[in-house]
């Protein structure tokens, strides 16, 4: 006699024993069947195999039968619910129904398939479920609460919809199996986990590189919590933690092209749902808008798509029409400049424009005057590089259209066109700096940005090469006008404001960078994402005061993000000549102490890729993957993060002017980054497709040479700034970079060539 008997609701049959009774309707014939089993099989087997169109009356009758007749010996029941089913068969008034417990004979086992969400879901609240995470998790604990002899097999699916809810379905699993354990059913919940999901759109395979840290949360958290690493002994099972490797490794084994074949899919499945729906799919799965976002990027018709309905909108104004010279603003407040955008020449603020109005920071009489020519149809001349890109017969799109449509520009399209004129019109994207004061005297930067090498232009006199010199006059923050027609300012200002980022000088030193954390804690805006740019090298008493307000903005959840990024442009002595003024090792001791005392504030490296930054640059990538390790928790997968951009001017300094032999160390970083892209790595933390992409260009920026006359130009006036350099700032270029030497004396005869 065989030991399984299968109430298959799939196929509509029952079969024990080979005996098969089609049509499970046939009640008398089924109870007549079960009967038979139970007084022939030995340690019988019992299976519901439960469809999507189940009959739940006559389920309930099996079962039910089932518990009253089984009197002798031990069995097992389980119990497959469909993942259509888990809401209706999770719910209270059906497990009432069922007599869970009167049977102390069978054994239960309840197998959930986590349902998946609905990518076509017309409301956040039927898409995400209330939330899929905690409603699943209270049906499995109503099972066990009311079977005190089952055990629940849970299967978890995970597709680009729950991934980002797993995380806390898992931690209500972990606190359940700590509540219900018992001889039987340790643990109470038993997880697989897999990720083979149709269609191939909705699966992990989608995820781009920045969304992947959802999905190395779970790994994590499953990693830290497995059975046998916790104190108690109860914990996930290590197949858990295998089943998320063999993921990972599927998600890693997707090809460049293989991907951008399934984002595009997945932008034309969610372009569908869209218009069939008439929703939009970035508010009803807000943590995917970012992804979404991406995946725009692979339609063949979304650059046009954008750039006609921008267009389309401007047009409809003038043909010269910018939103940019209303929505977005760049204040350098310790000199009283403004413009809107980074193309246009910087203007005086009228002092006499700010007594009645201190929103005249951004609104300006000169700027009032370039958006009426605009809305005239006019083009202000300090416009220029857009309009020499427009008037270019390749259909060129310039910054103009593009800045207009980004969202916080294009969203107050509106209100601006109904009063265009208005003298105090509310910027959504401001960057400020409050004072050029800084103690750092970096080789690219200049007296107007920091009031160190103000000091020493004042001192020595302009370097002969140009660089650094003063253009500009400079206000001391305690009696700038600017800065107090900004506090007087601020009450409005911050109420409509979507991003605002702190430059210098370094903010750190400015009273006004900690008085706007501080007023940002006493009157929230949830909707705000702050930036602070910091060298992290002033004193200890300022650093300890920000990481301590940063805490707390995090802890009163005062603003929607903050974000500090600081910048390091090589690695030990070689980053302090680079950067004069940094101490190097306590710059790495802000940074971790930092992340230490924080939770979910990331941290951004911006370094200026230079000409002295080849040689130790690898140890400062290691150091990075060093303190990602260290400082990754579940909100923060990658804590620090680095970004490198190549420096342009000086040119004496950019990358270009050294010897092709020096490219073997940008090959060299190119190879590291790429053996330690994070999905490589044991540890799942590294470097970034992006990464890899971006010193790939500076390669080849780099190899794209310089015509001879330029190369010999830029050769002497490296010589001649870094030897005044060694002499003003009591260095040594040789001692700190001796591997450059043939460099440093093929300069050197450049320069006494040049000045024969």
């Amino acid at each position: 006699m065989e030991n399984l008997c299968t109430l298959d609701f799939y196929q509509n049959a029952l079969i024990a024993d080979s005996k098969q009774i089609p049509g499970l309707e046939n009640e008398s014939a089924v109870y007549e069947l079960i009967k038979e089993f139970i007084s022939q099989a030995a340690s019988p087997e019992f299976k519901f195999l439960l469809s999507a169109d189940l009959n739940s009356a006559l389920f309930v009758k099996y079962y039910n039968f089932l518990m009253e007749n089984f009197t002798e010996g031990e069995g097992h029941v389980s119990v497959f619910l469909h993942s259509e089913l888990n809401s209706a068969l999770l719910n209270s008034d059906l497990l009432q129904t069922l007599n869970g417990s009167s049977n102390k004979n069978l054994k239960l086992s309840f197998y959930v398939t986590a349902e998946r969400l609905n990518p076509e879901a017309q409301t956040a609240a039927n898409a995400l479920k209330a939330e899929w995470a905690k409603t699943l998790h209270a049906g499995i604990e109503g099972l066990l609460a009311n079977f005190l002899n089952a055990r629940v097999i849970l299967n978890v699916n995970l597709d680009v919809f729950n991934v980002y809810q797993t995380y806390d379905l898992l931690t209500e699993v972990l606190k359940t199996n700590r509540v219900y354990k018992s001889t039987f059913r340790d643990p109470a919940v038993y997880l697989h986990l897999e990720s083979y999901v149709q269609p191939e759109w909705t699966s992990l395979k989608v995820l781009n590189e920045e969304d992947l840290p959802m999905f190395q949360r779970v790994q994590d958290f499953i990693s830290q919590n497995l059975w046998s690493k916790t104190q108690d002994g109860i914990g996930f099972h290590p197949e858990n933690e295998q089943q998320l490797k063999s993921i990972a490794g599927w998600i890693q084994e997707t090809s460049h092209s293989e991907k951008i074949r399934i984002q595009t899919q997945f932008n034309q499945e969610v372009e569908k749902i869209e218009k069939q729906n008439g929703t939009v799919f970035s508010e009803v799965f807000p943590q995917l808008a970012q992804l979404y976002s991406h995946c725009l990027q692979f339609d063949p018709d979304i650059i046009q798509k954008n750039v006609i309905r921008s267009k389309k909108l401007l047009d409809s104004v003038s043909p010269s029409f910018c939103l940019a010279k209303w929505t977005t603003s760049t204040l350098h407040l310790e000199s009283g400049t403004t413009h809107s955008c980074h193309h246009p020449a910087v203007h005086e603020i009228k002092q006499s424009e700010l007594k009645n109005n201190p929103s005249a920071l951004h609104n300006t009489k000169f700027k009032i005057q370039q958006r009426e020519k605009m809305m005239k149809g006019q083009r202000p001349s300090e416009c220029d590089y857009c309009w020499n890109i427009e008037d270019l017969s390749h259909g060129e799109v310039s910054d103009r259209i593009l800045k207009s449509a980004a969202p916080y520009s294009i969203e107050e399209f509106g209100s601006i066109v109904q009063n265009p004129y208005s003298d105090k019109i509310s910027p959504r994207y401001i960057e400020i700096s409050f004072s050029n004061k800084c103690q750092f005297k970096c080789s690219y930067c200049s007296a107007d940005y920091s009031s160190t090498w103000l000091d020493e232009v004042e001192q020595f006199g302009n370097y002969s090469t140009g660089s650094g010199a003063r253009t500009k006059t400079i206000y001391k923050e305690e009696e700038n006008p600017y800065v107090k027609a900004f506090w007087d300012w601020w009450p409005e200002l911050r109420k409509n404001l979507h991003t605002l980022r702190v430059t210098g000088g370094e903010p750190l030193l400015s009273p006004s960078t900690f008085k706007l954390i501080e007023a940002l804690n006493a009157d929230p805006n949830k909707n705000l994402s702050l930036s602070i740019n910091s060298n992290l090298g002033a004193p200890p008493v300022l650093i300890d005061k920000f990481i301590d307000l940063a805490a707390k903005t995090e802890k009163n959840k005062a603003i929607k993000k903050l974000d500090v990024y600081t910048s390091i442009d090589a690695f030990g002595p070689r980053a302090e000549y680079i950067r004069h003024g940094l101490k190097h090792d306590y710059f790495w001791q802000n940074v971790e102490k930092l992340l230490a005392n924080t939770v979910e504030t990331r941290l951004y490296i911006m370094c200026t890729f230079n000409a002295l930054s080849l040689t130790s640059f690898l140890p400062l990538l290691e150091k990075v993957r060093e303190i990602n390790i260290k400082y990754r928790n579940s909100q923060r997968v990658f804590p620090l993060d680095i970004d490198f951009a190549y420096l342009r001017h000086p040119e004496y300094q950019a990358v270009k002017v050294l010897p092709p032999q020096f490219q073997s160390y940008i090959e060299e970083i190119i190879q590291h980054l790429e053996v330690n892209q994070w999905l490589k790595t044991e540890e799942k933390i590294g470097f970034l497709d992006y990464h890899v992409i971006k010193m790939k260009r500076i390669l080849e920026w780099m190899r794209q040479e310089w015509p001879p006359e330029t190369l010999f130009l830029q050769r002497s006036r490296f010589y001649e700034f870094f030897s005044e350099h060694d002499r003003r700032r009591k260095t040594n270029f040789l001692e700190t970079f001796p591997e450059m030497a043939d460099f440093w004396t093929g300069c050197k005869h450049a320069y006494e060539l040049k000045n024969r």
